[in-house]
């Protein structure tokens, strides 16, 4: 049924564009009225912005199921038939997601609702600072999004993507980008254009529950272009080294790498040392019971997490690392410590945390 629905996507956008420009005349076509594929694209691309429903415009680029064009013949009636057809079979697919209008909500939940794309509808919205679409199995980002002025915060988790919807770069108006419990390996370079960015999680969060999991050997390359960034979250990601460009990060606040038990803690210290507007750090659950001796390099760290199972390395923190790090406020593995939560408070917080 998916390939079916990608298809008849695919066949619907392409009449679309060819009928919504008078210059494309039944004439322009062989007698045997069919294109080849090379063709059919080359007219696609050059009359895609004249499409007028921006929601096919968007799921046929990042949705091109690979067909036979020159075994599919169109006539008038056929043309006819097949946009009839799709009108009514989208129509109706669409009709059934209940996305409230109302210009003062400011907090909407989608999760969990079978959603494959959101309707227009959705940017008569235009107070709303939170949007959660999480696990849902959304085949691209409708542009509207970019008319709701306030959008600062997007849950995308858990949509078993595979690569970044083109869609994404209308959201540039947000701060904090969801984007963890994909199949995601690599981060499009279209995806500088979230001019700003603050916080990025790309984590798998529920690696056992999911559905979906990342799958980043690295830092995305893209993302060292992004200065605006503050937190990057990279929880139980299979990396093995950080990338020295981290250093270009001027305002990378907090990292986290909960859960990386594969990276290299040696390399990964080394280049978070260069990063001096780092003020916390999450190492936790990484297999350890000491850290290298580099540790002693993260003197402008204000915060340091490290939680281990079984509490194993409670000896090390308490005669050794409270000593390479006499300036850091460290929350381990005691249950008498309070962890300060990186996602949700503000730097200030975080920074000024106690352990007690």
């Amino acid at each position: 049924m998916h390939n079916v629905y990608h298809i008849l996507i695919v066949i619907f956008v392409t009449i679309t564009v060819l009928s919504c420009d008078n210059s494309v005349k039944a004439g322009h076509v062989s007698e045997q009225n069919s294109l080849t594929n090379t063709s059919l694209l080359q007219t696609i691309q050059k009359k895609q912005l004249q499409v007028h429903s921006a929601i096919f415009d968007t799921l046929f680029i990042l949705n091109q199921p690979v067909l036979n064009w020159n075994s599919i013949q169109f006539d008038r009636i056929q043309r006819r038939a097949i946009v009839s057809g799709a009108r009514r079979y989208l129509r109706g697919h669409f009709g059934k997601i209940g996305v409230p209008s109302d210009s003062t909500l400011k907090y909407l939940d989608l999760s969990f609702r079978a959603i494959r794309y959101l309707p227009n509808s959705i940017a008569k919205n235009k107070n709303l600072r939170y949007l959660s679409l999480r696990g849902n199995r959304l085949l691209a980002l409708n542009p509207v999004l970019a008319q709701c002025p306030y959008l600062r915060k997007v849950d995308l988790s858990a949509n078993q993507w595979r690569q970044v919807p083109f869609g994404i770069i209308y959201l540039d108006q947000v701060e904090e980008l969801n984007l963890s419990d994909n199949f995601l390996s690599t981060l499009p370079s279209y995806f500088y254009n979230l001019r700003g960015l603050k916080v990025l999680d790309i984590s798998n969060v529920h690696p056992k529950m999911a559905l979906g999991n990342n799958q980043f050997t690295q830092i995305p390359s893209v993302l060292f272009k992004m200065n605006g960034l503050e937190r990057l979250f990279l929880d139980k990601l299979p990396l093995t080294t950080l990338s020295s460009k981290l250093a270009l990060m001027d305002h990378l606040r907090i990292v986290s790498v909960n859960g990386c038990s594969k990276l290299n803690m040696y390399q990964a210290i080394e280049q978070l040392a260069q990063v001096d507007s780092l003020v916390a750090l999450d190492i936790s659950f990484v297999g350890r019971r000491r850290l290298p001796e580099n540790i002693g390099k993260l003197q402008h760290l204000a915060v340091l997490i490290w939680h281990e199972e079984y509490d194993q390395h409670t000896d090390y923190v308490e005669n050794e690392l409270k000593k390479l790090l006499p300036n850091t406020q460290i929350f381990y593995s005691v249950k008498r410590h309070s962890t300060p939560f990186l996602r949700g408070n503000s730097i200030k917080t975080i920074r000024n945390a106690k352990a007690k």
